[in-house]
């Protein structure tokens, strides 16, 4: 009926928000991540961040990147203030976390933090396309959580990557994949959005329109792809904002 037609619709766009695509995708097998969402007190911040590039700028595992951003926006029930993700391949990320790291560095390191932070959400899970422009930074990432299970979940990523290699956009990149354990809700997907600047997430919505303006073609084919699809079930959970701040 009209009702579920609108709700797969709103859905989508919603979706497709946190889902578009730029021209290039990267397929290395860098695509296993884990995150841990904390509060700092503003007063500790400086003191934080020193501690984190004292430690990671020396005891770094070789072959991951350890990502540290400051949450912008979000909803009252998310109340951390900063984000550390670290990403790898199976084998890097598996090093990273083999008992042959928990050594005395890593002990004084995780005490003086402990001091510093009030702990938050863990998870951990996997990417399985990422889109952007390697020349370019995106430091404003805007995150998306959501349930989509099953065959549905599979069509509707299938479509994504389809129409958004066969169109691609240049401003703006994706990542998104599964959670596989953990994170602040019960959430088992998510996308990742990011700007170059904080004028492109703002005139988000505009670029978008004009996009679907200009390509007739994208708007047809995301329409009967669309229609295979299933949404009904399909909830979402969680959206917020966060700025990268030193990567190592």
């Amino acid at each position: 009926n009209k009702t579920d037609k609108m709700k797969k619709i709103l859905f989508l766009t919603t979706l497709c928000c946190f889902s578009l695509l730029s021209y290039a995708q990267n397929q290395s097998a860098d695509n296993r991540w884990a995150a841990y969402g904390f509060s700092v007190a503003v007063e500790d911040e400086a003191e934080f961040v020193q501690l984190m590039d004292d430690y990671f700028s020396k005891n770094k595992t070789p072959g991951t990147n350890v990502m540290l951003f400051d949450i912008m926006h979000a909803p009252d029930d998310f109340q951390h203030t900063h984000e550390v993700v670290i990403t790898g391949s199976v084998d890097t990320m598996s090093d990273n976390f083999s008992p042959s790291n928990f050594d005395e560095a890593w002990g004084e390191f995780r005490l003086k933090v402990s001091k510093l932070i009030t702990p938050g959400y863990q998870a951990i899970g996997y990417r399985n396309m990422q889109f952007g422009d390697d020349s370019k930074e995106y430091p404003y990432h805007s995150v998306h959580t959501f349930m989509f299970n099953g065959e549905n979940r599979r069509k509707h990523f299938q479509m994504v990557r389809k129409l958004r290699t066969k169109y691609p956009r240049t401003k703006s990149s994706l990542a998104t994949g599964s959670i596989r354990m953990g994170g602040h809700d019960n959430s088992n997907t998510w996308s990742v959005r990011g700007f170059q600047s904080y004028k492109d997430f703002l005139t988000g919505w505009n670029d978008r329109q004009e996009f679907r303006k200009n390509n007739p073609e994208f708007v047809e084919e995301q329409t009967k792809m669309m229609e295979e699809i299933d949404y009904s079930e399909a909830e979402s959970k969680l959206r917020f904002l966060k700025l990268l701040l030193k990567q190592w």
